[in-house]
């Protein structure tokens, strides 16, 4: 779900669990913590409570398409029992934690949450139990690739205090059924009256990696410019994700990337940037 400011900005997009009937679970952005915890007591209820467990947990994530063969291989864990975006308490490597079926790289996979005293020995036991199905440590620019392979946005490039759910596409993601939320009223104007700029993805078509907050222009000028670019292994070829004035929004826009000084070719295309089902297994 998203927080938004009274501007419609985006505070954060979290994953809200229910664990009980007055007991939520919130798992944001690492480098959000603060913002989000003081975000969340100024916008609450005097009768709620809010608690920053942050320190006191750790997160492991598993991910990949052998994912649910590798967490087979250190866990007796039901997952039959594990919808997408639910959580439910198990045990990984004979240590308690609660496991949810999430993850930020389109791929089938699992998160962990447990005491950190522990996070070194569950790691460490994934990767010796499953290391048969040739089961890999990666860090977050290997996760970021899978994520703009997707055109998953990410906080602090696509989603900023200063954008919007409508003008990032995410309008899905709002319920509008609601009688009130912060950020309504300039939201549901953007959706009326339609916004000035959209988050867009886009192929190079000359040779060069786009990268934040490099410029975009088309044949009349700068329009807009980059939030996100990268090698995809996948595509082999270089992609990008960025903000440009709605009217070039369209797919097949032809537009430039300035990288050093140079324009080179791109142009507007659908998100995600593939299929699974459209090149097998990755």
């Amino acid at each position: 779900t998203l927080l938004c400011n009274p501007e419609g900005g985006v505070v954060d997009d979290v994953i809200v669990y229910r664990l009980k009937e007055d007991h939520f679970l919130l798992v944001v952005n690492a480098s959000n913590t603060d913002k989000v915890y003081e975000w969340i007591k100024e916008n609450t209820r005097k009768d709620v409570s809010v608690e920053n467990t942050s320190e006191s947990t750790a997160q492991i994530s598993l991910q990949g398409p052998m994912a649910e063969k590798a967490l087979s291989c250190v866990s007796e864990f039901n997952l039959s029992r594990l919808r997408p975006f639910f959580l439910l308490p198990g045990k990984v490597c004979g240590i308690n934690m609660a496991i949810s079926r999430t993850g930020y790289t389109g791929e089938e996979g699992f998160e962990f949450y447990l005491n950190p005293q522990y996070a070194k020995e569950v790691f460490e036991g994934i990767l010796d139990g499953a290391k048969n199905l040739g089961i890999k440590p990666v860090g977050l620019g290997a996760r970021d690739t899978l994520r703009l392979e997707m055109g998953y946005p990410l906080y602090g490039a696509e989603l900023t205090s200063e954008t919007t759910p409508v003008e990032a596409g995410l309008k899905r993601f709002i319920n509008f059924g609601r009688e009130d939320f912060i950020g309504k009223d300039v939201i549901l104007k953007q959706i009326e009256s339609g916004v000035e700029k959209k988050l867009v993805g886009f192929e190079m078509t000359e040779k060069g990696i786009a990268r934040g907050g490099y410029k975009i222009f088309n044949a009349e000028g700068e329009i807009g410019s980059v939030t996100s670019g990268t090698h995809s292994p996948t595509l082999e070829k270089a992609i990008g994700m960025g903000y440009v004035k709605t009217e070039q929004s369209e797919i097949g826009s032809e537009i430039s990337i300035e990288i050093r000084g140079k324009q080179k070719s791109a142009v507007v295309t659908k998100r995600p940037f593939y299929k699974r089902e459209e090149l097998g297994t990755r």
